[in-house]
């Protein structure tokens, strides 16, 4: 039976959005043999081997040799080069996830980078210092930073990125840096969802005028600030409207949010397992980030039939095909963003979004089972 690892660069925390264990429970379904390679186990009741192995640990070819592998899916950011030479001397075939949206070069994505950095609750001292910092970036830190990246998917055999948005960019850094062979490394293979999600039904019922978010929101990536100001101008237009919002954080805004508005409902944190059935209640699924990866918030809510409604970022771009799955606003701006939801909610009030349809689909792909059959096809 061949032995495949899924390895880690961090710790494997309980509350992790993307299904490690779920790829290990398909591994073994599919007949192979599954170990998680992670920094430390915050997950003991796990049902398949794991082994917790350091940076520097993982930096030796001998570490990887005494587990007996085959292959190892490896998700590290594409930023580890140290560790997948350590692999390759081992003898092991590599698959790098990115988990990423292909801009993380500050070199040729600027304008990307400085949306990781902003903060709406920056002072304007904070926001010089910050655009100093990025401008020695763009000019000196993003050499070192980009060859970590090139030396990681030189070094694989195969990249696994989430979505073909983040595939093109992915390709454009390489061909920055005058690598464009590499690009034939690059496969477009989503995250799963997990099955406890996969096994919640669809209701097929007339869903009421509800949309949904979620987040970390002291997190600056999440942009309270540009949701609070889009609910209040949708909730204007749209009387009927009800908007359940998960997550803690940012009291000073959601607060007064909810008080002046009592279809808002701000349910704090929701545990993992009730988020399913929230979805499934909800027609569109909102975001207000300022970047991700491949929200795989946003694939749960596409598999339990909701649309989307979100900024112009490569994930969700991939996602909503054209209009088929979603509304991609045309900018980060309250008012392109609640045209966004609009366009939604108009078309679902006129019966063009199935949800049957709509999970269907999601669920065939995001499937840890379909997910990992295809990433162990890249194996040669």
């Amino acid at each position: 039976m061949r032995k495949i690892a899924v390895a880690l660069t961090t710790r494997w925390w309980p509350w992790t959005s993307i299904d490690f264990g779920g790829y290990c429970r398909a591994l073994a379904r599919l007949g192979y043999s599954p170990v998680l390679v992670c920094h430390g186990n915050e997950r003991p009741d796990s049902g398949f081997p794991v082994v917790e192995a350091g940076s520097v640990e993982s930096e030796q070819p001998d570490f990887w040799r005494g587990l007996g592998l085959d292959a190892v899916i490896f998700f590290n950011w594409l930023r580890a080069p140290r560790v997948v030479g350590a692999m390759k001397q081992a003898g092991l075939f590599v698959i790098s996830r990115g988990d990423t949206d292909g801009r993380t070069s500050g070199r040729v994505f600027p304008k990307a980078a400085w949306l990781t950095m902003e903060d709406g609750d920056d002072r304007m001292l904070v926001r010089l210092r910050k655009a100093k910092y990025l401008a020695e970036r763009y000019l000196k830190l993003s050499a070192a930073e980009d060859r970590a990246l090139i030396e990681t998917v030189d070094r694989t055999d195969a990249v696994a990125i989430e979505c073909e948005e983040a595939a093109k960019n992915l390709r454009r850094i390489l061909a920055y840096y005058k690598r464009p062979d590499l690009a034939c490394k690059v496969h477009v293979i989503p995250h799963s969802v997990s099955d406890e999600v996969l096994t919640e039904k669809i209701d097929a019922s007339q869903r009421p005028r509800t949309i949904i978010c979620g987040g970390r929101w002291n997190d600056p990536q999440k942009d309270v600030h540009l949701l609070t100001a889009t609910f209040e101008r949708l909730l204007r237009r749209q009387l009927d409207l009800q908007i359940l919002i998960m997550g803690d954080g940012a009291d000073h805004l959601f607060e007064p949010l909810t008080s002046r508005n009592p279809s808002v409902k701000w349910l704090r944190r929701v545990d993992r397992a009730n988020v399913a059935a929230l979805l499934t209640k909800s027609r569109i699924a909102v975001s207000s980030s300022r970047w991700e990866g491949y929200s795989i918030l946003a694939l749960e809510a596409l598999c339990m039939g909701c649309t989307l409604a979100t900024p112009p970022l490569p994930g969700f771009v991939s996602m909503a095909e054209n209009g088929r799955f979603g509304t991609i606003a045309s900018r980060r701006h309250p008012a392109a963003l609640v045209r966004a939801i609009e366009t939604e909610l108009e078309l679902w009030d006129r019966g063009a979004r199935v949800p049957g349809e709509i999970s269907a689909v999601w669920r065939r792909r995001t499937s840890n089972d379909s997910v990992v059959s295809n990433l162990l096809a890249l194996i040669k």
